[in-house]
């Protein structure tokens, strides 16, 4: 076989292999496309009108939504007490209007430093292990014993 067949026909190997390519890729392209078709035809289409109705439906049935906010709240303890405790440092926050990023074991160490005390009034606050806080004032404390 001389040379020149040689480089025709890896040529012509070359040639299909790019040419199947090509063809994958359009096929590839192809199925984007329609994954991305379903993907914005799975979309809710008008979320302003469904918190709309929601409102609505609050108004109207404000008694039937406090009961189901407390009982998600009984049944959640954790959460709840998570969730308020976000909200309190929040609300707080915006009211001293700063910028404030206080985590958990950021309260650990400062209640550990001041070892759980008001600087102000000097109550003791003790946390159990499931995040519950009782406060014994130094008052009743001394009274007790």
């Amino acid at each position: 076989m001389p040379l020149t067949d040689k480089v025709d026909k890896i040529y012509d190997t070359v040639t299909e292999i790019r040419i199947e390519q090509a063809r994958q890729q359009e096929q590839m392209k192809s199925l984007h496309n329609k994954l991305d078709d379903h993907i914005e035809n799975c979309k809710p289409k008008d979320t302003g009108k469904a918190k709309a109705n929601k409102e609505k439906w609050y108004i109207k049935n404000i008694d039937a939504a406090r009961d189901k906010n407390r009982n998600w709240k009984e049944n959640h303890p954790d959460r709840a007490k998570e969730i308020n405790r976000k909200k309190e440092r929040k609300r707080r926050a915006m009211k001293e209007n700063v910028q404030e990023n206080y985590t958990a074991e950021d309260e650990k160490y400062t209640m550990d430093l001041f070892n759980h005390q008001c600087f102000n009034c000097g109550d003791t606050m003790k946390v159990d292990k499931f995040g519950n806080r009782s406060y014994l004032s130094t008052f009743k404390r001394e009274s007790i014993n």
